[in-house]
């Protein structure tokens, strides 16, 4: 029986050097808009232009959607009627 408890002995001392994966939790750090802010934010690029209406369209598809520049950048306005 001496065998026996070596052999537990080396499976113990081989298990406990396993280990599963690293559980890491991030909090972001980016600030998060409010409501007003937002609001303040759009209201202030004039509506009378074109690219006064393209840039408040995007920045608000950004603030309201939580989507990266490069993901509004990519939207198509591909079978939509404008105006």
């Amino acid at each position: 029986m001496g065998g026996d408890s070596t052999n537990n002995s080396k499976r113990d001392a081989n298990a406990h050097s396993v280990r599963g994966p690293k559980y890491v939790v991030k909090k972001g750090k980016t600030p998060v808009w409010s409501r007003e802010d937002a609001k303040t934010l759009l209201d202030s690029i004039p509506k009378d232009s074109v690219s006064g209406l393209r840039d408040r369209a995007l920045i608000a598809g950004m603030l309201y959607s939580f989507a990266r520049v490069s993901a509004v950048l990519k939207l198509r306005v591909d079978g939509t009627a404008v105006g």
